[in-house]
């Protein structure tokens, strides 16, 4: 089995590919080493392996490919289009749109009907700004706008844009204010009418705080579920239950397959032959494959459901099976359905997880020396909690790795949630689902039920959140160099007794956990790519500044805690020094309360504190501008300051902040606009400077010829959104930029920006370029 391994790391090694190699080069590639396997397999077994190996390339490259076509064509884009196709999935709705997916069977220009386009997306992620509200099922003929699918790139960060290709999503857009047709109205029957029904009944039956993860539960559908759920269920390690996962496909293989049995056993009353179990096998398959497509087929159904039929199949067949061979059987069916399942953390987490389950419980002997059903039931618990300590130890490495922090909640926290949301919570949200569409008499009493499941759940975290006062979600980061050692600590730790030394593997990984991280440079200023909007961090040896941070997305959404918050946990910094907020706009100050709910923030400074007061998130806010110059590390800071209007703009309210190094000088200008300019032009201490964070995003209303004459920056840095509707940078002051010899940058092009100085030399790293990937645009 080892060759299927190598298939599937042909397979997962593509996506780490900056260009997909071409399929010609390929072909040729594949020819000889089949020629050189066919006359060197018997002397060099190993050989076999790496044809493997490159078969999985291969395939993933064809993938790949395959992926790439399916985007709309660059001439389509910014286009007035017209669609005909069918809504499928579950429509999203928040407080600025309607999110549905598209399933496109004709395309053609706004202007000319008379023909349609060959080469379109056969789906596309279509956004409603207006009244217009689509339902699942139904077919439309809309005018849209579309793009080509793209997403923010950071270190650390969540890639979007992978994740729409992954779904076969070949462009986004939105519905224009044209005529707009529903051709077909939503049909009484399919699957995804079927989820979007049960979705819209229990919104609107369900009164419960609890709703959200309800919604989830019985659907997939995650959209609904509130910051304040997530965060507790986060914290303790409980978030694995919100989607549907292998512990409830588990639970509904167990009931089909003793109803299928039983089924089974009537038949034997009239075919004596008849193995029950058949049925018992048949119904399990049944079930399990049932509720994942309501759930949508995420990777964990997927993976447990394909297990599953696997184990059916050869107990069908009478043939003795490993539990790793249908584990791996299952990876290489994940990777073929989707070759990008790697860039999902669930897919690590779950195979990882059922992984460790089997290599401490598989092959194992277990003596029971006494039987019924007390002993039975201890037996029972001894294993359940055995699985929790397993799961434990066992995810450590993967979750530093993956999300850089492990709660110590989740056994106590899982020990209660588990059997309660898999026995007794989705059991009753079933039946009550069941019964709505036959029996609506009883269908509120198990939805209560459900309700009150999920209440006690919620209590038991809350109980235990509290009880642990926030500190028991440490981050944990490993240095690169230890990762080995804390690998074969675990390792030793989960081997049975009389093989491994446990106590030397706790030693190992506690030795792993205290080897420090690598040591930071002088001095490192990372400008974040959030879209249209600001978000720099700021850091010293020993000290840590944000300015800004960034936009707020949707209700659910926000930079902060999208994408700064993860960085921050990526780098082991639990606490910021000082945030800075330059203004009151929403692109500056979208992601304060993400980055104060996850993050310590010892000083929180404003340009505009009478608007906004967080004493319940974090320090009482205070005004940058009448801050004094500070030094961290031989390195200085001081907010530049002018006479400050009352009735000025927002954005004339910008903390200025200025850093100096060794002679270098860092200004980030806010978003100041001309006046302001005029009065720092006037200052003698405004001086030219090293980079620059162009004022206003590049904006006409900011930038003055004078104001670029006196700071002459070498590097400018545009933080905006990519092809914005404000148009910034404008081209006028690029231009004015460039006339000065200053170096633009922009994060919309470049993505993250990091400027690290040590010994007075200066590295740039864009990571749109150095962290590439095949599905990033080549020509922007």
């Amino acid at each position: 089995m080892a060759i299927l391994l190598f298939f599937c790391s042909g397979i997962i090694f593509v996506g780490c590919l900056p260009e997909l190699p071409s399929l010609s080069f390929l072909l040729a590639l594949l020819s000889g080493a089949f020629f050189c396997t066919f006359f060197l397999h018997k002397k060099f077994p190993f050989v076999l392996c790496l044809l493997f190996l490159l078969l999985g390339f291969c395939y993933g490259t064809w993938a790949g490919s395959r992926l790439l076509e399916n985007q709309i064509l660059p001439d389509l884009v910014e286009r007035d289009l017209v669609i005909e196709g069918r809504v499928t999935g579950l429509p999203q709705e928040n407080n600025r749109r309607q999110l549905f997916s598209f399933a496109v069977k004709q395309a053609y220009s706004a202007y000319d009907h008379s023909a349609s386009f060959e080469h379109f997306p056969d789906k596309l992620n279509i956004s409603s700004y207006s009244d217009l509200r689509v339902k699942t099922g139904e077919e439309w003929r809309l005018t849209v706008k579309l793009k080509r699918p793209r997403g923010f790139v950071n270190p650390g960060g969540f890639d979007y844009q992978a994740s729409l290709l992954r779904r076969g999503v070949g462009a986004t857009g939105y519905i224009r204010q044209d005529e707009n047709l529903l051709l077909k109205p939503q049909p009484k029957f399919s699957i995804d009418v079927l989820r979007f029904e049960l979705q819209q009944w229990l919104i609107n039956k369900s009164q419960s705080t609890e709703k959200g993860i309800l919604v989830a539960l019985l659907v997939g559908d995650t959209s609904l579920v509130d910051r304040e759920r997530w965060g507790e269920m986060i914290k303790t390690g409980t978030n694995h239950l919100i989607a549907i996962s292998g512990l409830h496909l588990g639970f509904f293989a167990i009931v089909g397959f003793f109803i299928g049995n039983l089924i089974g056993r009537c038949v034997q009353i009239f075919w004596h032959k008849y193995p029950s179990v058949v049925s018992g096998y048949i119904f399990s398959v049944l079930f399990t494959f049932f509720y994942s497509l309501i759930a949508g087929f995420n990777i964990p159904t997927i993976r447990t459901l394909i297990m599953l039929v696997v184990v059916q199949l050869m107990l069908l067949w009478r043939r003795s099976f490993r539990a790793r061979d249908s584990l791996l059987i299952a990876l290489v069916l994940v990777l073929l359905y989707d070759p990008l399942a790697a860039y999902d953390i669930g897919f690590w987490l779950s195979f990882c997880a059922v992984g460790m389950l089997i290599f401490c419980f598989s092959g194992r002997i277990q003596i029971t020396r006494r039987l019924g059903l007390m002993n039975s039931t201890r037996n029972y618990l001894i294993v359940f909690v055995k699985s929790q300590w397993v799961m434990f130890i066992g995810l450590l490495i993967p979750l530093a790795i993956l999300i850089h922090t492990s709660s110590l909640l989740a056994p106590p926290a899982n020990f209660v949630a588990i059997p309660l949301v898999t026995f007794f919570v989705v059991p009753c949200l079933i039946i009550s689902a069941l019964c709505h569409f036959s029996f609506p008499g009883l269908e509120d009493f198990f939805l209560h039920c459900a309700e009150w499941g999920m209440h006690l759940v919620h209590k038991w975290l809350n109980y235990l959140l509290i009880a642990g006062t926030g500190k028991l979600n440490p981050l944990i980061n490993f240095n690169p160099c230890a990762i080995g050692v804390a690998v074969l600590s675990v390792f030793l730790i989960l081997l049975p007794r009389g093989i491994g030394n446990k106590y030397i593997g706790a030693a190992g990984l506690i030795l792993s956990l205290l080897v420090p991280l690598k040591s930071l440079p002088e001095l490192q200023m990372l400008v974040f790519d959030v879209g249209q909007g600001t978000a720099v961090l700021v850091r010293t040896p020993n000290h840590q500044l944000l300015y800004d941070t960034g936009p707020l997305y949707t209700e659910n959404f926000d930079a902060g805690s999208g994408i700064i918050v993860p960085y921050l946990q990526s780098q082991g910094i639990e606490s910021l020094d000082v945030l800075v907020v330059s203004h009151n706009d929403q692109d500056h100050i979208g992601g304060l309360d993400g980055v104060l709910a996850a993050t310590q923030v010892k000083k929180l400074w404003l340009g505009e504190p009478e608007k906004l007061q967080r004493n319940e998130l974090g320090p009482g806010a205070e005004n940058c501008h009448i801050q004094k110059p500070w030094q961290w590390d031989q390195i200085n800071f001081q907010f530049v300051s002018w006479p400050i209007q009352p009735n000025a703009k927002a954005n004339n309210h910008s903390c200025v902040l200025m850093v100096e190094f060794n002679g270098h000088r860092i200004l980030l200008a806010g978003d100041i606009e001309k006046e302001v300019e005029r009065n720092l032009v006037a200052q003698e201490s405004l001086a030219p400077v090293d980079i620059l964070l162009a004022p206003h995003h590049g904006s006409h209303t900011s930038s003055t010829a004078e104001f670029v004459a006196r700071v002459r920056p070498q590097t400018v840095v545009y933080s905006a959104g990519f092809h914005n509707q404000h148009g910034h940078p404008h081209a006028d002051i690029k231009a004015r930029y460039d006339s000065v010899g200053a170096m633009p940058l922009n994060t919309a092009l470049s993505g993250a920006l990091e400027f690290t100085w040590q010994d007075d030399s200066l590295k740039i790293i864009q990571y749109r370029q150095s962290a590439r990937r095949y599905w990033f645009d080549v020509n922007e």
